[in-house]
């Protein structure tokens, strides 16, 4: 569509806005095939963005989180889960397992009403903004969660990345998923799994400690300014 307009919108020198999402940035659990569009979405858009810079034509992306839309109907995402199920090979079915499809529904439903956001108005201000004003952004993330979480995560380092979106998961409201075929294996845990458990388990006093000093450490500045002291570090 964008290539079908592109003559009239050089001669307008006007402004192409199209929505993405904050998952054309972070890849996630069992979303690959829209993910993979969002990446795509991204990529157009940006080297769209440069081709048309000489044109005085300019490009925004709007990314927002997750907000409650139909996309995330929880019968319309029923259907799809069992339409793709009854489609997969029965040695797939047979690898996961009937209660694995149960528990992803549940988990998908707790997922989308503990994080998706119904504030739809957000987004379309971000749209407005892009269309009508002096000075619009190159890219707009509406949604607390892009804000801080898929944003800054998108940036991390792609193990760590892993880690903390595992660690995510794990923290799902909904039911545990794990294959059918995997679930006596997840019982008899290996010495490796168990060193990578630990490992994970101590990044958590870890973690405190770092945002316990840090707070500390500002309280104390704080009243190291309230008096005039000079503090060197």
């Amino acid at each position: 569509m964008c290539h079908a307009f592109l003559p009239l919108i050089k001669k307008s020198r006007g402004r192409i806005v199209t929505m993405g999402s904050t998952a054309g940035r972070l890849h996630g659990l069992y979303v690959a095939p829209y993910v993979t569009a969002k990446f795509a979405v991204e990529a157009y858009m940006d080297c769209l963005r440069l081709e048309m810079r000489q044109y005085g034509v300019s490009v925004h992306i709007l990314e927002p989180g997750c907000f409650k839309t139909e996309l995330l109907n929880e019968d319309a995402q029923r259907s799809r889960i069992q339409r793709i199920w009854n489609n997969l090979p029965n040695e797939t079915r047979e690898e996961y397992g009937e209660e694995y499809r149960r528990n992803f529904e549940k988990a998908w439903e707790a997922g989308v009403n503990v994080v998706a956001n119904p504030n739809i108005g957000w987004v379309v201000d971000c749209y407005d903004h892009a269309l009508f004003s002096w000075w619009p952004r190159l890219r707009y993330c509406p949604g607390w969660d892009a804000i801080f979480m898929f944003i800054p995560l998108s940036v991390f380092p792609t193990a760590l990345q892993d880690w903390i979106l595992a660690g995510l998961y794990k923290l799902n409201p909904g039911p545990s998923l794990i294959p059918a075929a995997l679930v006596e294996k997840k019982k008899r845990r290996s010495p490796v799994q168990w060193i990578q458990l630990l490992s994970q388990l101590a990044m958590i006093p870890l973690l405190y400690t770092i945002f316990f000093v840090k707070k500390s450490h500002t309280n104390t500045v704080e009243t190291a300014h309230r008096h005039n002291v000079t503090i060197t570090e």
